[in-house]
């Protein structure tokens, strides 16, 4: 029994010793050269501010976040892991109608909006967007957020990298998506934090 339990003790400590532990701020500096078992931890709390439930109107359509931290495991090539923000949505029209919910849907799930990065600045967190329809074309891209007035108003615009127009599981998309965020060139979207 002994043995076992000094077994299990030196496992645990090896594998503690083993992960190595960077501020999530640093994660934009390695580039490639990230050592197999770094946790990229939000150790200053920077992505805090954003937790919680926020709610804006843009064009006529009414957007609502949740945004929760987690714990992404990355692989490929090495294994390395990072703390990140996932946000859930609920998009309505001007009628009411419900464009777009995610708000029960898993962690892994493609429409759900999950974190990239912090900008070198600070000013900024990114995050992948991958539109929230199969059957109508999305614009995909990284969107952009940040907070102000004392961390109760968030800004939001999409800087778009292309629109899908090809989808590979159903053959095509039909129609483009009704547009949710703000694109570059435009002024942001402003959120309130509930």
């Amino acid at each position: 029994m002994k043995n076992i339990l000094l077994s299990l003790l030196f496992v645990l400590v090896w594998n503690i010793k083993a992960q190595q532990i960077e501020p999530l701020e640093n994660l934009m500096n390695y580039q490639g050269e990230i050592t197999a078992g770094t946790y990229f931890k939000d150790v200053n709390h920077l992505l805090d501010k954003y937790i919680g439930i926020w709610t804006g109107t843009y064009n006529g359509i009414t957007v609502e976040f949740h945004v929760t931290k987690t714990t992404e495991v990355i692989i490929s090539g090495i294994t390395y892991s990072k703390d990140v923000l996932i946000i859930r949505y609920k998009v309505t029209d001007s009628s009411g109608v419900i464009l777009a919910d995610t708000t029960n849907t898993p962690n892994d799930n493609i429409y759900l909006i999950s974190g990239l990065w912090i900008t070198s600045n600070h000013l900024y967190y990114q995050l992948n967007y991958s539109g929230y329809s199969l059957e109508k074309c999305s614009p995909l891209g990284v969107l952009s957020i940040k907070t102000v007035n004392n961390d109760l108003q968030m800004k939001v615009r999409l800087l778009v990298d292309y629109v899908e127009e090809q989808d590979p599981l159903s053959g095509g998309c039909s129609g483009e998506e009704e547009k949710i965020f703000p694109e570059t060139g435009e002024p942001m979207m402003t959120l309130d934090k509930q």
